[in-house]
This record gives C-alpha cells, structure tokens and sequence, in this order.
C-alpha cells in the first residue's frame, strides 16, 4: 500500500475515513486516473476479422491466424457495418468517435447516436471483437 501521509493514515484504497486535504487530493488523482481509464479509453478494433454482406445484413469471420480459434457469429446490421468498417483498419475510437460518424452519416440527434454508440462498443467489447 502506497503512504499517503499521516492525513491519510486510515485511507484503505476503497474510501476515505479520515477526512483531509492531502486525502482528498488522493482521491481526486485516483478518480482521475480512474476516469481516464474507463471513460477516455479508446476502443480498437481486432485484426483478422472481414465484414461479409449476407443477405440484409452483415457477418464478421475470423480470418487470420491471430482469430483461429473464435468460434462466434457476429451479425451486423447496415448501421453497425457502416462503423465497422471506419473502425476495422485498427484507428482507435470511442462512442463520441461513433456519434459523429452516426451523425454525418445518418439523420439521427446527437443524443441518440451516443446512445447507440455506447451500446454498440458494449456489444463488440462482449463478442470480443474490439480491445
């Protein structure tokens, strides 16, 4: 555990029990470090996998060695091919990077493709396309 000086003798790493500047200080570069981590952090999208057309809609197949044992099915509708493949080069993103691509794209608010966005990188980070 790091030493936070004697304000912050009784800080854990999971709140603070003493209150105090030098402890609030703390706090605020971990929420900040925190907040880079999972707010800021860019999406990439894996290599080795090509979008094919199939009917309405879109497939990913793995294609490459590094994807020789995903054993999934990822269906894209026209949207969500439509950003795979401004993310599929490997340039890194993040739902506010979607947003404007929804946005110039499409006749849809600000709002909702943030939305969409957000649910979308869910989605990719789950199926295990994108790191």
């Amino acid at each position: 555990m790091e030493d936070y000086g004697t304000d912050c003798a009784d800080y854990d790493g999971s709140g603070l029990k003493s209150i105090g500047i030098r402890c609030l200080n703390v706090t605020l570069d971990i929420l900040i470090t925190r907040y880079n981590q999972y707010i800021l952090h860019y999406m990439k999208a894996k290599q080795g996998f090509k979008l094919r057309p199939l009917g309405d809609e879109y497939i990913l197949v793995g294609e490459s060695i590094e994807q020789i044992n995903f054993n999934k099915m990822i269906t894209l509708n026209e949207t969500a091919a439509f950003l795979w493949q401004k993310v599929a080069d490997g340039q890194p993103f993040d739902a506010d990077k979607l947003a404007t691509w929804l946005t110039d794209e499409y006749d849809v608010s600000r709002e909702q493709a943030l939305e969409d966005s957000q649910k979308t990188i869910d989605t990719w980070l789950n199926a295990g396309i994108i790191v």
